[in-house]
């Protein structure tokens, strides 16, 4: 009989959902957004921003803010890799360096590597990518991010 408990409570457990952590659910926010981004998809990439937020990054404008800003960078970066000749673009994010989070709002920063071809030449930028969250609708959204190159 008690090999019988053991092997129920043993199953039960195993089978229990697993609760991701708070860390997970908000480092899992830019790790979406990256995904859609390396597919070149950035309806998706952008359906993860808060309805304000900010962003800083290394082409122009450099700032966008407000309302529409994840649509006016993915706008801008578009137009600025074309112009450029940047293609098969690509981001990966390793593990989170930093997360902080505080009730409704959170800040990750993640070491990263964005690879790319400028003009037919393979290019590796090594960086960080920095962001800010805050939950909506108990809903965690980014409210901002900013790339460096290191």
């Amino acid at each position: 009989m008690q090999r019988i408990v053991l092997a129920l409570g043993l199953a039960l457990a195993l089978s229990a959902p697993v609760v991701a952590s708070p860390s997970a659910d908000v480092a899992a926010v830019p790790q979406r957004f990256i995904t859609a981004f390396n597919a070149g998809n950035f309806s998706a990439a952008i359906a993860g921003c808060a309805p304000e937020a900010a962003i800083v990054d290394d082409f122009p404008p450099h700032a966008w803010h407000g309302a529409a800003a994840c649509a006016h960078w993915a706008r801008d970066y578009v137009a600025n890799a074309k112009q450029n000749a940047i293609t098969a673009a690509h981001v990966v994010l390793a593990t989170p360096l930093h997360v902080e989070i505080d009730g409704d709002t959170a800040y990750v920063v993640f070491p990263a590597v964005y690879t790319y071809k400028d003009h037919g030449k393979p290019t590796t930028l090594n960086g960080v990518f920095t962001v800010s969250l805050r939950k909506v609708a108990e809903v965690w959204r980014m409210t901002g991010w900013a790339w460096a190159d290191h």
